[in-house]
């Protein structure tokens, strides 16, 4: 049994504050090496993985080596223990150390780099200079028993739905009266095949990334009751023009 976090704990953690889907596509981040269920005691942060930097990590019994800058950038065929980014692999392989790398979404997050380094200078972080993404959000609606909507929202906002600017666990819910008759063939959580049948229901609204569509409604339907959920998918274009809490590289 663990007696504290494990590597996949605070890699959720990372991924909360530094989602992935916010690096630039050219950037490699994320995990490079190490076992998700190691525990994690120590946490070495650096802005590269470098001799100097692996030596200090493997000297403190890190467990976890957290670098801003990924080693394997570019198109690597080999991480041979003979070659220098595979030499230092090996070494915090060997030593029981995992590697970490949070580049451009470490940038483009609020909080994040960019805000960092403005305050640093002190500035007041604003706006960014390019925004991340193309400005297009999924808005999901979907109804459901009411009762049961809270454990559905849950379960979206696990996969990463319902953030907005800052916010988390954002949502719209309006109830109403559901219809419907089963047909032949159909096994209803509620109601009787044949028959017609009005429920209490809940609209639901959320929004989400479109990268995270087939993961969210993954989750939508492992969660909801019903043997066909209702559901609609909404591309939305955001308001033109970054606000102070949005995403994106450098800072105005």
């Amino acid at each position: 049994m663990t007696s504290g976090p494990t590597l996949a704990d605070v890699i959720d953690l990372l991924e909360h504050a530094y989602p992935p889907r916010l690096a630039e596509s050219w950037d490699r981040v994320g995990l490079v090496a190490g076992d998700p269920a190691a525990d994690v005691e120590t946490v070495v942060v650096a802005v590269d993985a470098t001799d100097a930097v692996v030596d200090h990590a493997l000297a403190v019994g890190a467990d976890l080596l957290l670098v801003h800058h990924p080693p394997l950038l570019r198109g690597v065929h080999s991480v041979a223990a003979d070659t220098p980014k595979g030499r230092l692999l090996h070494r915090l392989i060997a030593g029981g150390c995992a590697l970490y790398a949070a580049h451009t979404n470490a940038d483009s997050a609020r909080p994040g780099v960019n805000d960092a380094l403005a305050e640093l200078l002190g500035l007041e972080p604003g706006r960014p200079l390019a925004p991340s993404g193309d400005g297009t959000v999924d808005r999901w609606v979907f109804t459901v028993p009411a009762d049961d909507a809270e454990d559905v929202l849950a379960a979206v906002f696990a996969a990463g739905a319902g953030r907005m600017s800052g916010y988390t666990e954002c949502s719209f819910t309006l109830e109403g009266t559901g219809r419907f008759r089963p047909g032949d063939g159909t096994d209803p959580t509620i109601g009787t095949v044949g028959e017609p049948e009005e429920v209490r229901e809940a609209r639901v609204e959320f929004v989400a990334p479109p990268e995270l569509r087939s993961v969210v409604r993954r989750a939508l339907v492992a969660a909801h009751p019903y043997e066909v959920p209702a559901m609609d998918v909404l591309v939305n274009h955001a308001a033109p023009g970054p606000g102070p809490e949005d995403t994106g590289l450098g800072r105005v």
